[in-house]
């Protein structure tokens, strides 16, 4: 394609939407993650439920959150009371997504899927996400970092 020209890109036609939510363990780098049609509080509800399912070996489970509406819903508030002081969320500042290495994980996601793909579909996405999440693995950003220096480690 010369350049200054525009590449035409297949649109799907209708406006569906897949989400992806996920929690970042700071020790380990793993990043847990599930996915749905909504973001919304029974996202973050699948997310919590995920943990609690594979990370059974943790007596407590410390997320730290952003203000996103999802995370302090009443329906959210009501699971964690129910996990009877399992599940912990920790709130993070306001307008900081330095403070959170998981928004590095969702930076990195955005630039080389989202913005590079040349899939037929939304299920074609969805997998070619999940499977760059996959070969990520481990995940080690470090506080304060810019997503661009977020780089993978050695395994």
């Amino acid at each position: 394609m010369r350049r200054g020209r525009q590449r035409p890109l297949k649109t799907p036609g209708t406006n569906r939407k897949v989400w992806i939510s996920g929690a970042l363990n700071f020790k380990t780098g793993r990043l847990h993650w599930v996915s749905g049609q909504r973001r919304d509080g029974e996202l973050f509800i699948k997310l919590l439920d995920h943990l609690r399912k594979t990370c059974r070996c943790h007596k407590e489970l410390h997320p730290a959150v952003d203000n996103d509406g999802s995370h302090v819903s009443k329906r959210v508030r009501k699971c964690v009371e129910d996990s009877g002081g399992r599940v912990n969320l920790h709130p993070l500042p306001s307008w900081s997504p330095e403070s959170n290495p998981v928004e590095l994980v969702w930076w990195s996601l955005h630039e080389a899927v989202s913005r590079n793909h040349e899939c037929n579909g939304l299920d074609d996405l969805v997998e070619f996400a999940e499977d760059y999440l996959n070969e990520r693995q481990p995940f080690k950003p470090k506080l304060g970092e810019v997503y661009d220096s977020l780089e993978r480690s050695p395994p």
